[in-house]
This record gives C-alpha cells, structure tokens and sequence, in this order.
C-alpha cells in the first residue's frame, strides 16, 4: 500500500467510523445504559459464533430485534477501522471493506438479529467476511461439510477425497467464495466475476496458509449450458483454468435458480432442467497463475485494458456472460 492510498484509506475509513456514530447518537439517546459498552465489548459479541451472537443479542427483551441488530453493527464499526489497515488483504479488499462500513446505517437498517442478512453483515463488520466486489470470501473447510453429510454423488466423492488429501493436503483452509449481497451491480457477470477472483487472489498471496478458493452453488452445474448458456462461464472460468469440480444434490426450487428467467423456471416445472449443485475447489497455484496471466483485472489497470479472461484452452468462441440477466443470490 502506498502512504497515498494508506492516507486515503484511513480518511475514508474515519468519515464511516464518524457517521456510524452518529447515526447512534442520534437514534439510541434513550439507551445511554448500552451504549456505554465500548466498540471492542461490541465487536467481540458480534465476532461470536452465529448462535451465541444471536442468543446474546436476544437477552434483552426490551428492544425490538431489528433496532438492537442496527445499533450492535454501527457500535462495533469503530473497533473494526482500527483494524481494517493491517488486514493481509489487498488494497481494493480493504476499500470495500470501508465501503460497506459507510454504508452500514443504511444496509442495516431493517435487520433482525437471527436473520442470515445480518450473519453475512455481522461477519462483514468483524473482518470476518471480505467483500471482493461482485463475490465476497469467508475462510472455510474445502469440502468437509459435504463428504461429512454424503451430499456429494458417490460417483465423486472418491474423487473428491483423494483431490483434497493429495493436492490440498487437507480440508482448510481455503477462500469459500459467495455471490456478495451489497455488490453495485444485481447481475452477475463474468468481467465483475474476474475482479473479485483477481481480489482474492492478491490477498492470497498475502496469506500463504490459504490452499485455494472454493465455490458451492447451482451456477457451477454442467446442465446450465444447455439451459441457460450465458452462464456458462460460472462453470467454465474454473474449469478451463485447472480447477476441480463434484456434483452434489440436486439444487432445491429456493435456492434461487427459478429466479430470472421464465425459461429456466419452465423447464425446472417441466422436469427437464434439474441442476445439481456443484463444488468448486481451484487450488491456489492455479488461481495466482491465473491472475498473473491477467493483470488487466487489477483496480490499477485502465478501464479499456480490462477484457474476458480467456480460458488457458479455450473450448468455444463467444462473448458469453455479458447479457444482463439477474441471478438470485
């Protein structure tokens, strides 16, 4: 980091600290009893495990739930600028990360403290969750909830099991990647898509304990091609670039693969589109290999330089991934 992006970070850093502050004084004047706990007490309750977090927070049975999750969020946003210069992420992670903290009284103010919204965002706020642009990354097991709970197709588990002992050299830790719910743009893409793995990848290099990146989801499915072929590339951008993959169960109608496209939604009521959800394991020499063959997904890079990551063996020709389609999250 330069002393001119440290020096930018660090005002940006404190106009969020300032307006979440704020935004307490201004809205929980009449609780002076907790606002007396400090940033940290904060920070520590929220960086608890999801449970805990939560039964805690429900202990004081005279706030609403939604008003108590907002104010244990902007409280504990000063302990986590503090700590947001010496992550070993990349520079643009950390400017997300001050992004979604500026953002904070308006992302949170509808949350209840037992919703998967305010996980995501309590693990935001305690550094926990990085935020990478179109995905953002929590630190994870490469494949151990599924082989415990016999999710993956037998047919891969095997295959599954020798990949994460052989080449992993275990199950953690890896970057377990997520479609991010606070990125700018509803659609998912596969430049933006690029972006974010190029984050992830410079802040990999930072962190040589991190085996690679991980992804789970209905995206990854080989049928989506026949369905739905301008997502394809969620499938391939890994595949192409030595990644592994093991299909697992059959992606449930909530998880969102009904969402965007009557077609699909057709197809899936038809029975002719049953998408499986996929694991994705890209091990870390593949993924730095990958960004220093493409440096024109780097934030320093300029606009008209940045480009489709063609695949190392390109299996067809085609600007695939750039209609804009929703995708749920």
């Amino acid at each position: 980091m330069t002393a001119e992006e440290r020096d930018a970070l660090r005002a940006d850093l404190g106009r969020a600290s300032a307006d979440c502050a704020a935004a307490v004084a201004t809205e929980f004047a009449a609780y002076a009893d907790t606002r007396r706990r400090s940033a940290e007490q904060w920070f520590a309750l929220l960086s608890r495990a999801r449970w805990l977090r939560t039964m805690a927070l429900r202990r004081d049975k005279s706030w609403p739930e939604a008003s108590m999750a907002r104010f244990a969020l902007l409280a504990a946003v000063p302990a986590a600028a503090s700590r947001v210069e010496g992550l070993p992420v990349d520079v643009s992670v950390k400017r997300n990360i001050c992004n979604v903290l500026a953002r904070l009284p308006a992302l949170a103010r509808t949350l209840d403290c037992s919703s998967w919204e305010f996980h995501e965002l309590a693990q935001a706020v305690t550094l926990q969750r990085f935020p990478a642009g179109q995905h953002n990354w929590v630190v994870g097991g490469a494949g151990r909830a599924p082989l415990l709970r016999m999710r993956v197709r037998p047919a891969h588990a095997l295959r599954l099991l020798h990949e994460v002992t052989s080449r992993y050299g275990g199950f953690a830790p890896v970057a377990s990647i997520h479609l991010s719910p606070w990125r700018d743009k509803p659609v998912v893409l596969r430049t933006e898509a690029c972006r974010s793995f190029y984050r992830i990848a410079r802040s990999m290099e930072l962190q040589p304990r991190l085996k690679g990146i991980q992804g789970m989801s209905w995206l990854h499915s080989e049928c989506l091609r026949d369905v739905t072929p301008h997502l394809a590339w969620a499938r391939d951008l890994f595949i192409d670039n030595g990644a592994f993959t093991a299909e697992m169960e059959q992606a449930p109608p909530d998880c969102g693969v009904l969402t965007g496209s009557a077609e699909r939604k057709r197809l899936y009521e038809s029975g002719v589109f049953r998408p499986r959800v996929t694991l994705v394991l890209w091990h870390r020499d593949d993924v730095l290999d990958w960004a220093a063959r493409y440096p024109e997904f780097g934030d320093a890079a300029p606009s008209s330089a940045r480009v489709l990551a063609e695949p190392r063996v390109a299996r067809r020709v085609g600007g695939v991934g750039l209609a804009p389609h929703l995708v749920p999250q």
